[in-house]
């Protein structure tokens, strides 16, 4: 039983190893435009969506920390514009790791839950 526990410790940590070591591997960002101002950005296996407006851009989902510094020359080639918003779609690390390099004063980081819930407040006023 003992050889057992030892055998599986071994397989998660060398699972760990490798999931820890494909989040380091450089990654190249490719943007799609589907409009005007807005873009589908894929990478390290989901998208990100960029939604460009004239004074800044609002951001769905920053995945992974390695990916915040390509990420950020993407949106330079794309729009002058700054981040204001970035939306996480669910709260899972995939899609919020990202989140410490793109936390500011200007930009605003909130759940898509809390976007939609905003959304609905503005149309029951209206």
């Amino acid at each position: 039983m003992q050889c057992l526990k030892f055998f599986a410790l071994k397989i998660l940590l060398f699972s760990a190893i490798l999931i820890t070591k494909a989040q380091e591997t450089e990654v190249q960002i490719i943007p799609e435009k589907l409009s005007d101002n807005l873009f589908m950005l894929t990478g390290q296996g989901g998208n990100i969506s960029i939604f460009s407006r004239e004074d800044h851009i609002f951001m769905i989902d920053d995945q992974f920390k390695p990916l915040s510094k390509p990420l950020k020359e993407t949106f330079a080639i794309l729009s002058p514009n700054p981040i204001s918003i970035v939306c996480n779609p669910p709260l899972h690390g995939d899609h919020t790791r990202g989140n410490a390099n793109f936390n500011s004063k200007e930009i605003t980081i909130t759940l898509k839950t809390m976007l939609e819930r905003a959304y609905v407040k503005l149309i029951q006023r209206n």
